[in-house]
């Protein structure tokens, strides 16, 4: 009797600890998509529309549980592809979330030692931007995003936006 009461313990641990790992696998990304940390080369190549865009509206989405925003951007200048002229994408307001700025103009080692990037992943296997009203973004318009397609651009003079100026050079050629 104590053998089949054990026996039924350890299948009940069993059944719950499977069932538990199935719920927590659907809102967790378990393996994320390789499109999220390509390299610099392959962001540049593989994205048919660079711009710099200024963020000219940030609005809720109330149907939107994992607190993303719409945000709507005007295009400032373009590097690769046609001009969208506006354009919406959803990701999180930076006044809920801490951003990490521009990374000193991009050239914090942080940024480029630790593929860090100015997105938040809320566990969908989707990198999504930070934005602040009326700050511009190097936007990487893409179907896939990646940890560094919304970044923060303050100067001409920013590294991430001078690197991706000449990887777009280098691969027109």
């Amino acid at each position: 009797m104590k053998r089949a009461m054990s026996r039924s313990i350890n299948v009940i641990r069993c059944i719950t600890l499977c069932l538990a790992s199935q719920a927590s696998s659907a809102y967790a990304c378990s393996i994320p998509p390789r499109s999220l940390f390509e390299s610099n080369q392959e962001l540049v190549r593989s994205t048919p529309t660079i711009a710099i865009a200024r963020v000219t509206g940030i609005s809720s989405n109330p149907k939107d549980r994992r607190g993303v925003f719409d945000v709507e951007l005007r295009t400032v200048s373009m590097l690769k592809g046609i001009d969208p002229k506006v354009f919406k994408l959803e990701g999180y307001a930076s006044d809920r979330v801490k951003s990490p700025g521009d990374f000193s103009a991009h050239q914090s080692a942080e940024f480029w030692a630790l593929d860090a990037g100015n997105t938040i992943q809320p566990g969908d296997c989707v990198a999504y931007g930070l934005y602040e009203l009326g700050q511009e973004y190097l936007v990487f318009l893409r179907k896939d995003s990646h940890i560094r397609a919304y970044e923060n651009v303050k100067t001409e003079t920013d590294l991430w936006l001078r690197v991706v100026k000449a990887l777009v050079e280098h691969q027109a050629r």
